[in-house]
């Protein structure tokens, strides 16, 4: 298993191998990226290549691991689990306009891809729409001040008048 921050596959030697390429990130993989979403985390990445044509790839991904985002409520860390795989098409050569939005482009002479961003966008579009601690576990210093009824806000103002 590699553990680096870079997963970049050369692809036809990876599909001539028939494995799996497997790699661990950590935090300093999502420090990199230009993103401010996910801030943390350790995933375990299996890329599978296989050549369906010359220069044409199908490619699957399967990460499993956590991520630490900011909660929606307090803002506090917030770690999530995440478990998700897709499989994506990549040719070897310039981009072409008719092609579907899902086929990505090495269009570089090494034949190797950069997988970053992709395993940053499944591992984003797997996480919930809503992200907060379970009840009770946020940070109470950030939640008392918008977790109050408009009663208790006015009371402790000193606007209501008995």
């Amino acid at each position: 298993m590699q553990s680096n921050d870079t997963p970049s596959i050369h692809l036809a030697k990876a599909a001539a191998s028939g494995e799996p390429v497997r790699f661990t990130l950590d935090d300093s993989f999502f420090s990199r990226l230009d993103q401010s979403e996910i801030t943390g985390g350790n995933l375990a990445v299996s890329i599978t290549v296989s050549e369906r044509t010359p220069l044409i790839y199908r490619v699957e991904v399967q990460i499993e691991g956590e991520v630490t985002v900011a909660c929606d409520r307090c803002l506090a860390p917030l770690t999530l689990p995440v478990e998700t795989c897709d499989s994506v098409i990549v040719k070897d050569g310039p981009a072409e306009e008719s092609d579907a939005d899902d086929t990505l482009y090495v269009d570089d002479r090494s034949g190797a891809y950069d997988f970053s961003w992709l395993i940053y966008e499944l591992t984003e579009t797997a996480l919930p729409l809503q992200r907060v601690h379970d009840e009770g576990a946020c940070d109470e210093s950030v939640t008392q001040y918008i977790l109050t009824s408009p009663d208790e806000d006015d009371d402790a103002d000193g606007l209501i008048d008995d």
